[in-house]
């Protein structure tokens, strides 16, 4: 299945689009336009020059440290790649909306922005910028330790936020740098406090409800669980306002911002025991669907599959480590080409699932051979109702805003080299979501039309379904 959105047909506009998704600048450009502006009057304090800093340094210290998050999202689309595709196929990357060469030459350009930056301000800022970098760099190999880290969840959070740190040195370095001093002692208080910060962030960000939970994100709530995770997040956050405190101290106006921040500590433990005290409910479906029966699908035997979850039966996705050739020559293709080129997220419906939505009346009907029997097994064929929780699932994720998708047949013998069924099974393009299921059975129904089968006796192929014969791929 392919996802098509409107404002992504043209280079400037699947960037612009990923920007709105992955990295938008109307939520972080003001946030670090503070940021900045507090580290360079903060630094400039220090030294004894109070006030607003000028235009240029503020200009490069903004644009320095917006680069260096954007980098940090940039990494972070590499790292998880794999995950990506298996278990979000809806977001940029694997979608096909940008490609990882693309944001690979993206953050060499914001690299190199980030040197002129600091060549134009002073040369002495290459030593904070490196120093960033190289960092940068072990945390998107997970510091070769990657599997170490996953076991150990607070290691995990402690070592990547320590990048907090180290680009609030490089936009303070911005001010003490470029006066040519030495930094104050109090500003590792500052840095400090910006790690702390960091996890507060981090951990409130993978704070879920039962209903939000997504396969493949491994949550602080799901990690820890949510009193454990609510209840660091509450440190975090108490451990930043003791940072700051400190750290009005050199200006004495600690008292006040102990006052403001504890009235603010007040409000996040309030919150933090309505979280951790919230019932659990059952997770519900988000999605467009409107026409499949959400009561009958969603009753209390039946669980909603997650999409890429090793419990589904009847989908098979391009990142599955078993080749998909039994699945047929287009599935087996756009296996073979995921990763090299920029092919929007799919999967393929496997031909179990036409066996498991066949009645035993059905089956009945095929093996007779008559035309007409198989024309009526057909003419009734629905997809089970086990096959509909998976498509809910993976279609939630690949359409969530109900973009339209293709759904293709991919049969096992169809375009292969004695065979090639040319113009026998349907197809169908600009699909909604809800009418997906339906448009699948009518590929199923077009294996057995009059053209079909007369195509299969010229050839002395075999009617009845096969195990691993109809399969349909759905991109």
């Amino acid at each position: 299945m392919t996802a098509k959105t409107a404002d992504s047909t043209t280079l400037l506009g699947r960037w612009w689009q990923y920007q709105r998704e992955r990295f938008p600048l109307h939520a972080h450009l003001p946030l670090i336009a503070l940021v900045s502006l507090t580290a360079l009057s903060y630094s400039a304090a220090l030294r004894g020059e109070p006030g607003l800093p000028a235009l240029a340094p503020l200009l490069a210290t903004i644009i320095g440290t917006l680069l260096f998050f954007l980098c940090l999202r940039i990494a972070d689309e590499f790292k998880d790649y794999a995950d990506d595709c298996r278990y979000r196929p809806y977001r940029a990357v694997p979608r096909g909306l940008v490609s990882l060469q693309g944001l690979a030459r993206l953050g060499a350009i914001a690299a190199a922005t980030q040197v002129v930056l600091a060549l134009w301000i002073t040369p002495l800022l290459l030593l904070p910028l490196l120093l960033a970098w190289a960092y940068l760099g072990l945390m998107s190999k997970e510091f070769f330790v990657a599997e170490w880290l996953k076991a150990r969840p607070f290691a995990y959070l402690c070592s990547h936020m320590l990048i907090m740190p180290l680009i609030l040195l490089y936009a303070t370095a911005f001010d003490w740098l470029a006066a040519t001093e030495h930094p104050s002692a109090w500003l590792g208080m500052f840095l400090l406090m910006s790690l702390t910060n960091g996890v507060v962030l981090e951990v409130g960000r993978k704070l879920r409800a039962p209903a939000d939970e997504e396969p493949g994100v491994d949550t602080y709530s799901v990690v820890w669980g949510r009193r454990r995770g609510a209840l660091v997040w509450l440190a975090a956050m108490t451990t930043t306002a003791m940072l700051a405190t400190a750290a009005a101290a050199p200006f004495n106006s600690a008292g006040a911002t102990a006052v403001a921040l504890g009235s603010l500590l007040l409000l996040a433990g309030w919150a933090a025991g309505r979280y951790i005290q919230r019932r659990p409910q059952r997770p519900l479906a988000r999605t467009p669907f409107r026409a499949l029966d959400a009561g009958r699908l969603f009753g209390p035997a039946l669980r909603r599959p997650a999409m890429g979850d090793p419990g589904m039966n009847y989908l098979r996705f391009p990142t599955d480590a078993a080749p998909l050739a039994e699945l047929g020559g287009k599935a087996f293709a756009l296996q073979s080409l995921h990763g090299s080129l920029p092919i929007p997220a799919w999967f393929a419906v496997t031909p179990e699932a036409l066996l498991a939505s066949l009645s035993d009346a059905q089956r009945a009907l095929l093996a007779d051979g008559n035309p007409k029997a198989i024309a009526d097994a057909v003419n009734a064929l629905e997809p089970a109702a086990e096959l509909q929780l998976e498509l809910m699932a993976a279609l939630t994720r690949l359409c969530p805003y109900g973009e339209r998708v293709a759904v293709r047949s991919s049969a096992v013998d169809e375009d292969g080299a004695q065979h090639s069924f040319a113009g026998q099974l349907d197809s169908y393009l600009f699909v909604a979501p809800e009418d997906a299921a339906d448009r699948i059975a009518r590929v199923w129904r077009s294996a057995f039309g009059e053209r079909t089968l007369a195509y299969r006796h010229e050839r002395g192929l075999p009617v009845a379904p096969r195990r691993r014969r109809y399969s349909s791929s759905v991109w």
